[in-house]
């Protein structure tokens, strides 16, 4: 795969719907733009709610790309743009993008294409950084096995606690309000692996209900629980040339 000079191009790169939708749903979740980081090694992408409360990290590598020639920049992209064209185009499609010099996004597929421009960097929503974030619990679970726990947790309220036990290698979850209470347990049985610690954190469940709609069913999934520190997700996608983490505040 090729990663040299792009002439009048700063990123060239071809790529299946399946791919880039699953590079490009994680960030949608939030409202609003994300900063776009191109190298000619691959592409990270960082999203944030305007509270700062929620991140959205992707990175992929070149290998992900059918083709992908790239120079190095740094840029504020609408996803919400690529993901309507994704929407409109066949499953099997094979995605053309290039980013001109002119800071300009063409998407052709289909025989359709959508142009649109790029946003200033410096007008999208820094995320707060997560360098220093050390969980002492950490499970790993098939992707679609948090999907009934959370939209029962959604019934009963608007934040669930998360533990990890050592003890007794358990995950868990609760919500508890006056009128309401919710409760799920995955033993060391229903776990693809359950990394020894004790933690627990209270987190928001309106971005987490969003965030399981946009976790593929069949991956590992893994969450990174402690107290006080925000509660980690992380999946890989492009099989296996990429990750998405997101990264949610605690209550």
């Amino acid at each position: 795969m090729s990663s040299q000079s792009t002439d009048s191009h700063l990123l060239h790169a071809t790529v299946s719907r399946e791919v880039l939708d699953a590079i490009v749903a994680p960030e949608t979740v939030f409202d609003g733009s994300e900063l776009l980081r191109v190298k000619p090694e691959g592409i990270e992408i960082h999203a944030t709610d305007k509270a700062r409360a929620a991140i959205a990290d992707v990175a992929v590598s070149s290998a992900a790309f059918d083709a992908y020639r790239a120079e190095p920049m740094e840029t504020g992209i609408d996803l919400a743009k690529v993901s309507t064209f994704l929407d409109l185009v066949s499953w099997d499609a094979v995605i053309d993008i290039t980013i001109t010099e002119a800071q300009t996004v063409v998407l052709s597929a289909d025989g359709f294409t959508y142009r649109f421009q790029l946003i200033d960097p410096e007008t999208v929503t820094r995320p707060f950084d997560e360098s220093d974030i050390e969980h002492v619990g950490e499970v790993t679970l098939s992707g679609h096995e948090l999907s009934v726990p959370l939209n029962l947790a959604e019934i009963a309220g608007d934040q669930i606690a998360f533990s990890v036990d050592g003890e007794t290698d358990v995950f868990s979850g609760w919500v508890d309000t006056e009128r309401d209470s919710f409760h799920f347990e995955f033993g060391s049985n229903d776990l693809l692996s359950f990394s020894a610690g004790n933690g627990s954190v209270t987190v928001a469940l309106d971005y987490l209900v969003e965030i399981e709609g946009v976790i593929p069913r069949d991956v590992p999934l893994c969450v990174r629980v402690d107290e006080f520190t925000p509660v980690q997700l992380r999946y890989p996608v492009a099989d296996g040339c990429g990750h998405v983490e997101f990264t949610l505040a605690y209550h």
